[in-house]
């Protein structure tokens, strides 16, 4: 028994040595996911997607229920006096903003795309 109690404390001694190895671990790029990176699907009959600088009056796309879209972030809308929020959006080559309570959030696009089959 002692032996092996010597044995033991022999081998943790040569593992706690100075030496550590050093391996250069190559991570895989992927594309920047962060915890805002959502996906929404229209949830109402249309939306008007509007220039991010001209939210009111530059519509540039319309899009239908169940139509699937890339959400880049969340904005608030306090200095219009409202209290509620644009979510910068993406659909395909679209680019623009639409109002909160038109789309439905999901965190991955396969949830967004199952949402959008069941409309």
């Amino acid at each position: 028994m002692k032996r092996l109690i010597i044995a033991l404390m022999a081998l943790f001694i040569v593992s706690c040595s100075e030496e550590t190895l050093k391996e250069d671990i190559a991570m895989p790029s992927t594309p920047m996911l962060t915890a805002s990176s959502r996906w929404g699907v229209v949830s109402s009959s249309y939306i008007r997607i509007t220039d991010e600088n001209d939210r009111l009056n530059n519509i540039i796309a319309t899009l239908r229920k169940g139509d699937i879209l890339e959400v880049l972030s969340r904005e608030s809308d306090r200095e219009n006096g409202s209290s509620g929020y644009w979510y910068e959006v993406r659909a395909g080559e679209i680019h623009g903003v639409v109002p909160e309570g038109m789309i439905d959030l999901y965190d991955s696009r396969e949830k967004a795309e199952n949402a959008s089959k069941q409309m």
